[in-house]
Formats: C-alpha cells, sequence, structure tokens
C-alpha cells in the first residue's frame, strides 16, 4: 500500500513536521502520518514559517496550544 505524501508550500514546515513526526523514515509525511498526530507541541514556536495550509491533514489534534506558533513573526 502506498500513502500519498503531503505537499508543503512552506520548506520549513515540512522540514519540521517530516523530523518530528516521520514515522517510517522516508523523509516525508503522509496524510496517515499527520492523521496520526495528537497535539502539536512547540516544533514550530520561533521558526521562521509563513503558512502551514497542510493543517487541515493533522485530522486527529485534540490541542493546538497557546504556544503552537508564537514567535513566527512571519506567519499567516
Amino acid at each position: 500500500m502506498t500513502s500519498t505524501l503531503i505537499s508543503f508550500a512552506d520548506p520549513t514546515v515540512k522540514q519540521l513536521a517530516v523530523t518530528a513526526w516521520d514515522a517510517n523514515g522516508d523523509n516525508q509525511l503522509s496524510y496517515e502520518e499527520a492523521a496520526a498526530v495528537p497535539e502539536l507541541g512547540t516544533v514550530f514556536t520561533g521558526q521562521p514559517i509563513t503558512s502551514f495550509n497542510e493543517l487541515k491533514y493533522f485530522t486527529s489534534l485534540t490541542e493546538i496550544g497557546g504556544s503552537a506558533f508564537s514567535y513566527c513573526d512571519g506567519f499567516t
């Protein structure tokens, strides 16, 4: 079975997400891997990210903490 991979618009978001949640070690993030993430934690805090439209694929999120995107000055 092949997993469908997420195409990230922001390369920094991709790098951070892959580092944090790439379960199979293929240096990509699939829809299934994203869907298994229960919380974002502080993975993106203080990082130079600009967008994260792919958040919609993180369907098991139970919490987005108040500091999840703190100090992300260019984030829209």
